[in-house]
């Protein structure tokens, strides 16, 4: 192969320093896991992403039980088992807070799946991502990092050539959110987009009755107030397939300060009100002055809820930064 051939992973010239960040749904087909390995080297895997995986079907269980056989492997199961298949070596990124990882890896059916392992400390949780990758004989951008919501800020200053989320929230077993149904997803995003009920009901081909009821739905399924918390609460759960959400994040936006990515984050869980200006150490009018500065800087267009989009997707809300387009979070 001649010298100046692209080897797999490489990066092109010009390409953004900050990974590709997006989340990876439960329900990830098989096909989709494997275009995401497409062009890595490496796969780095956070074990908090390995909380959540109930344990791996033995042979007993094959032989005895038709059911165990009808269990869905979990996402992160089937995307190391991808990688392992496209001969991509694994390295594992064990947290300060794990009592026993060879347990926890073994019961996800994933004990002999690592070529390297790497210890995570308070003073090292950025750099322990890149000396996995290195500990794989690879440079940290031609690798992808799976981890949860959590440890995304760390795992992206290590500059992995892509981010995958995964839903869990913490290294212990979360209760399931309240299913969405086909329609309630399809209007969350639209939501996520800025639009209006009757431009979701046009879109949708249904009433904006309809509309507005099943907005009301996930109000009670979520404990959350407006459209707003919708928007919010699904793209930090993974309840939404942000693939096209991503496309109408600019490319550049501007820096937020401390009081604008304050009110974001409080708006995006209660209501924008005096005690919770209080809270963040605000007046009432200071804080809705910073919340309509954050939406002019995110979406100039003057909609809250896509303004709320594009601070979640471009890890406006956790990073000190200018985020661009190719910075996405769920």
């Amino acid at each position: 192969m001649p010298d100046d051939e692209p080897q797999r992973g490489d990066q092109p010239a010009g390409r953004p320093t900050r990974p590709l960040r997006a989340n990876i749904p439960s329900d990830a087909p098989t096909g989709h896991l494997a275009n995401q390995l497409r062009t890595t080297n490496g796969l780095i895997v956070h074990l908090d992403t390995l909380a959540d995986i109930p344990p791996a079907t033995t042979i007993a269980e094959i032989l005895n039980s038709t059911r165990a056989v009808q269990r869905v492997p979990h996402v992160v199961t089937r995307l190391v088992h991808q990688a392992l298949a496209r001969g991509i070596p694994c390295a594992l990124v064990i947290p300060p807070t794990a009592t026993d990882p060879v347990r926890t890896a073994e019961a996800a059916g994933l004990g002999f799946a690592w070529s390297a392992a790497r210890h995570q400390t308070p003073e090292n949780s950025t750099t322990a991502y890149a000396q996995a990758a290195l500990d794989l004989g690879l440079r940290p951008d031609t690798c992808i990092v799976v981890c949860t919501a959590e440890q995304s800020s760390h795992a992206r200053h290590a500059g992995p050539q892509k981010l995958l989320v995964t839903s869990v929230k913490s290294a212990t077993t979360r209760p399931a959110e309240p299913p969405l149904t086909w329609r309630e997803r399809q209007i969350a995003e639209q939501c996520a987009l800025g639009r209006t009920d009757k431009q979701i009901g046009a879109e949708l081909k249904v009433s904006q009755f309809i509309v507005s009821n099943d907005l009301a739905s996930m109000r009670r399924k979520f404990g959350v107030r407006d459209r707003l918390q919708i928007v919010a609460h699904t793209i930090r759960s993974g309840l939404v397939d942000i693939t096209a959400l991503q496309e109408t994040v600019p490319n550049e936006i501007g820096l937020l300060d401390d009081a604008e990515r304050a009110v974001l984050q409080l708006v995006a869980t209660r209501a924008l009100d005096a005690a919770g200006a209080r809270e963040i150490g605000l007046t009432f009018r200071e804080a809705r002055n910073a919340h309509l500065r954050a939406v002019k800087k995110l979406f100039p267009h003057n909609s809250r809820t896509h303004a709320m989009t594009v601070a979640l997707l471009s890890g406006a809300l956790d990073d000190s930064r200018p985020a661009s387009k190719d910075a996405v979070s769920l």
